[in-house]
C-alpha cells in the first residue's frame, strides 16, 4: 500500500519534440555520390545476375546430361540382357543337339548306315607285353659345357 500513495509526478517533457541536431549536406553532392554508386551498384548486381543464372544454367544443364547417359546406360544393359539370353537358349539347343548326336543309338545307327559291325572273336588280337619294366640310366657325359670351357679357361689364366 505504501507504494500506492506515493507522490510521483511524471516528467512529460521527455515526451515533448525536439529540434533535430542533424546537419544536413547540399543536395548537388549527395545526388551526385549516388548516382556514382548507384551505377557501379547496378553493373555488380548485373554481373552477379548473370553469373547466377550461368551457374543455375549449368547445373540444369548437368543433371539433363547425367539423366541422359544414365538412360543410355540403362538401354545398353537391356540389351546385353536380350544378348546375354539368346546365348543362354543358343547354348542350350547346342548341348541338346550334341547329347543326341552323342547318344549310343545313334552311334550305332550310324555305324551300321556305315557298313560297319560289331567286333567277331576272331577279328580280336592281343598283344603281349613283358611284365617286367626295364630302367636305363643314362651316362652323365665328359664333355663340358660352352661356358665351362669359358670358365675354366680363365681360371687357367688367372692360376
Amino acid at each position: 500500500m505504501a507504494a500506492s500513495q506515493r507522490n510521483e509526478a511524471y516528467d512529460f517533457s521527455l515526451f515533448e519534440e525536439r529540434e533535430s541536431r542533424v546537419i544536413r549536406m547540399p543536395e548537388k553532392k549527395k545526388e551526385k555520390k549516388v548516382q556514382k554508386a548507384s551505377a557501379v551498384e547496378g553493373y555488380l548486381r548485373a554481373f552477379l545476375l548473370v553469373v547466377a543464372a550461368a551457374v543455375a544454367l549449368s547445373v540444369v544443364g548437368y543433371m539433363v546430361y547425367c539423366k541422359m547417359t544414365l538412360s543410355e546406360l540403362g538401354d545398353q544393359l537391356v540389351n546385353a540382357k536380350a544378348e546375354l539370353t539368346l546365348a543362354d537358349s543358343e547354348f542350350i539347343r547346342l548341348q541338346t543337339d550334341l547329347q543326341e548326336k552323342m547318344a549310343t543309338r545313334n552311334i550305332e545307327e550310324q555305324a551300321k548306315a556305315l557298313g560297319m559291325e560289331r567286333p567277331q572273336a576272331n577279328q580280336i588280337e592281343y598283344v603281349v607285353i613283358n611284365d617286367t619294366d626295364k630302367v636305363e640310366v643314362a651316362q652323365p657325359s665328359q664333355e663340358k659345357g660352352f661356358f665351362e670351357s669359358i670358365f675354366d679357361t680363365i681360371a687357367s689364366w688367372l692360376s
